[in-house]
Order: C-alpha cells, then structure tokens, then sequence
C-alpha cells in the first residue's frame, strides 16, 4: 500500500491535462476545499474526484465476493472510502459546490467525453457567475443612482417596519 499515491496518480494527471486542453484552469488537492478534492475552481464552486476503481469501490457489490487475503480489511476500508466520498458530496454540494466525481476506467477510455461535460458545466457556472455579478452591479448602480429623498423615504420605512419610533426634525 506504501506505492499507491493519493495524489499526483496517473489518472490525475491525464485528466488534469485534458482539462488544460480545454482552457479550465484548477487548483489541484487544495485542503482548504472540504474533502480535498483532486481538482477545484473555487470561483465557480466546482470540485472534481478522480476515483480509483479499486479503493473507490466501483462495482463493490460484484467485487466484494472476490476479495482475498486479509478479505475482512479490505472489505472495512473500501466500505468506509465509500462512506467517506458519499459524506464529502453531500458536505460540499450543502456549501454550495459542484462535486463531479470520474472512476478511473472511464477516465482511460472517455477522456475526451469528460473533459467536454466538464467544460460545459464549467462555461454554465462562468455564465451564471457572471450574470450573477452584472446584477449585482446593476443593483448598486440603481442604488447610486438615487436621490437624497429616495433614500431618506427608504430610511424611514425600514425603521417603522421594524417599529421604532421615528421623530421628524424641525
């Protein structure tokens, strides 16, 4: 187990690669993301596993029946992997994220097909962000744009809606 690498791995690599290729730019296993994701794009919230077969348990239902020696640690460690990736997704879509998690044979055969729905959900998250912000400009750019009355009749009313009581200067 001293050779198996948890990160730098050669999947990681061929994915981090293509990923380049198609101008999405990452951070690899940043530990302040939850579950130190392979891959991150922290402005977009988008974390990217890439899962040995093995370790991960892909199809553990069949492979659980074929373990060998020292059967019952395996089967405690791949089962608690499993567990362990389940709690990571739910903790970072619950923050918010993206989780996109690839086995490894599926990264060796459809590179190419994941490296182009990544893209797409990673030029869907770009829009959105920036939709999100020019509303945000917009916002303040009303904001400023109204006048000393306006903001002193919106001052009054958020203090009477929250019932204090306000006297009118002579």
């Amino acid at each position: 187990m001293q050779a198996n690498k948890s990160k730098g791995t050669k999947i990681e690599i061929i994915l981090g690669k293509a990923l380049f290729a198609k101008g999405i730019r990452y951070r690899k296993n940043n530990k302040k993301i939850y579950g130190t994701p392979d891959f991150t794009i922290t402005r977009y919230k988008i974390a990217i596993f890439a899962d040995g077969d093995y370790w991960h348990g892909k199809d553990w239902e069949t492979r659980k029946k074929k373990l060998g020696t020292n059967a019952g640690f395996w089967f405690d460690k791949i089962e608690r992997n499993t567990e362990r990736d389940f709690k990571v997704n739910k903790k970072l879509r619950e923050e918010g994220w993206t989780v996109l998690r690839f086995w490894e044979s599926d990264i060796k055969k459809k590179l190419h097909e994941i490296a182009e729905f990544t893209k797409e959900i990673f030029d869907f998250k770009k829009q959105r962000f920036e939709e999100q912000k020019l509303l945000k400009k917009q916002t303040v750019k009303a904001k400023l744009n109204m006048t000393s009355q306006q903001i002193r009749k919106q001052f009054l009313d958020y203090f009477r809606e929250k019932g204090h009581l306000i006297v009118p200067s002579a």
